[in-house]
């Protein structure tokens, strides 16, 4: 495999394994490693920029109340809105034209949706590097297993803080972060591509709580998501 070299100032150990990762994709889904490795090409040339993922909000059910979540407001201006089957085939046959190579299930919360399993099939494991954004709740080592082997890739779990308190008072929840950071362990353990992800704010970028979630995800290896907070 010709695989071009990553220029970047990361720590070797993050480099092995992004080219790692690249490897296996090569291995285990052909079509999304092409897609990857012209959108690389593409973003050498401003002019020729391409989107790269969806962050595909299929249905904003959830089994929490998070203090930061905007779905009862999306479930309040659309509630009879909801995608069939259909509707999915087209958005993914039409995704895979552009170059679109990740999909991302985001709600609510995926892992309580009852047609994940279908919803998952229809978007095309074969053609898409599927990540899931969790809460972790429900993401036992079976369920997580399960993915795995429809063709999920990723599992990021959303936490707020490294200290458990904060976490669940958060997301209102008692026992919240243990579950997500069972969720972690579990989908590491089903060979899972794993991330941590968190919101920075003014409030919590040089809190305790921030800087315990940094230490965790360094101590397990496993990347760490921060999305800046922006006004919307």
């Amino acid at each position: 495999m010709n695989d071009r070299t990553i220029q970047t100032d990361v720590p070797q150990a993050l480099t092995d394994k992004i080219l790692e990762s690249r490897k296996r994709l090569h291995r285990e889904k052909p079509r999304v490693y092409e897609k990857l490795m012209t959108y690389l090409e593409r973003e050498k040339d401003p002019d020729r920029r391409a989107i790269c993922l969806i962050d595909f909000g299929y249905n904003f059910d959830c089994n929490f109340n998070c203090r930061h979540c905007s779905a009862d407001f999306f479930q309040q201006q659309h509630p009879h809105q909801r995608l069939t089957v259909a509707d999915v085939q087209k958005i993914m046959s039409e995704a895979d034209e552009m170059g679109i190579f990740i999909i991302n299930l985001i709600g609510g919360e995926p892992l309580i949706w009852p047609d994940l399993d279908e919803l998952i099939r229809t978007i095309g494991p074969h053609r898409f590097f599927i990540t899931i954004t969790t809460n972790g709740w429900l993401l036992d080592l079976e369920r997580a297993k399960h993915l795995a082997q429809l063709g999920v890739n990723k599992i990021n779990v959303s936490i707020d803080s490294g200290i458990a308190e904060e976490h669940d008072a958060f997301r209102q929840k008692k026992g919240a972060f243990d579950r997500a950071m069972e969720a972690v362990r579990n989908s590491l353990a089903a060979g899972l591509n794993t991330q941590i992800s968190t919101v920075a704010t003014h409030q919590n970028i040089y809190t305790d709580g921030f800087e315990r979630l940094l230490r965790i995800a360094h101590d397990l290896n496993i990347y760490f998501d921060i999305q800046c907070a922006t006004p919307s």
